[in-house]
């Protein structure tokens, strides 16, 4: 028996989205800050982490819009490639902050560097607050949906 419903799921606004966005950047930029005022390679990891996810949301949504253009004589099949091209630089720039990342903790290695404890704390604190933040601003509004969960 096939089970149909029609109701609304609830929906996340755009301006939540960005505002989410807004803060992740805003995280990601403290702790680049932190990371280098502290030497904490973890606050840098974690601000490429977050700053990556940043550039990558807007690229996605930049691509969305541009890949629903409709086709034209000079591209009869669309714009649906800048997803693919959005998907491919986004990759890239994570496989280039990878190497960074390699690269410092290999430095690290040979020659470690005093951090500051205390700051590094901080601002690790702080983006978990901010993450926190993030997660309760995309939580509220969602509606959970049994009837969707269940197989039919």
């Amino acid at each position: 028996m096939e089970h149909h419903h029609n109701h609304d799921h609830g929906t996340l606004s755009a301006s939540k989205y960005l505002g989410v966005t807004f803060l992740n950047g805003f995280n990601a930029l403290v702790e680049v800050a932190g990371g280098m005022m502290s030497g904490s390679l973890s606050l840098l990891s974690d601000a490429a982490h977050n700053l990556g996810d940043t550039v990558s949301i807007a690229l996605s949504y930049f691509a969305w819009k541009i890949a629903g253009k409709e086709k034209d004589v000079h591209r009869t099949y669309g714009y649906k490639r800048a997803e693919i091209i959005a998907a491919f630089v986004n990759a890239s720039a994570l496989v280039g902050i990878s190497l960074f990342l390699v690269f410092e903790a290999i430095q690290r290695f040979r020659s470690p560097e005093r951090i500051d404890s205390g700051l590094m704390i901080g601002v690790a604190v702080f983006g978990l607050v901010a993450n926190f933040v993030s997660m309760m601003l995309l939580e509220k509004g969602k509606v959970r949906c049994f009837a969707c969960d269940t197989a039919a």
